[in-house]
């Protein structure tokens, strides 16, 4: 795992079903002490299977200026699974993209970034019980911080299969 998470937040927000806005200040900052790529591991607890992902961008900045496409916000990322913890694979890069139109934006960002993990022919990934996800770059900020709100997996659960 990367350095630990920095004081704004905390990584168990990453997945607390609450998303960070200008009044709630609900996000997680990612760090690390040697810069991008960096990663973060999540046991799951259970296994499962994914088909897609949505991301929250932090909104908060102490201002009532939304915070959404600059700075810390993440821009690329990874994920990679893993039934063991040795061996990982990866099934997603994601871009976060800016719409072109301001509202359209702002609407995006506040619904969550959605990404579907095999675009060109979607179905469930294999089996897994942990996630890595690894942030790449952000969208404005060379330093070693990186921040995010929330993030929602869909899919099936063992039980399921």
């Amino acid at each position: 795992n990367a350095d630990f998470v920095f004081q704004e937040g905390r990584l168990t927000k990453f997945w607390d079903d609450i998303i960070d806005l200008i009044s709630l200040n609900n996000l997680n900052i990612f760090y690390s002490s040697q810069g991008f790529p960096f990663s973060y591991f999540i046991d799951l607890g259970r296994n499962v299977k994914m088909s897609k992902v949505r991301i929250w961008q932090r909104e908060n900045r102490g201002s009532s200026t939304p915070y959404y496409y600059t700075g810390q916000n993440v821009k690329t990322f990874e994920l990679w699974i893993s039934k063991d913890k040795i061996n990982w694979e990866m099934v997603r890069r994601a871009t976060i993209l800016v719409p072109p139109n301001p509202t359209t934006a702002l609407e995006e960002a506040r619904t969550g970034h959605e990404f579907i993990i095999y675009d060109d022919d979607p179905h469930f990934t294999p089996e897994f019980r942990y996630l890595q996800f690894k942030g790449i770059e952000s969208f404005g900020m060379e330093d070693q911080y990186a921040c995010l709100s929330e993030i929602t997996l869909y899919g099936v659960e063992e039980i399921d299969f």
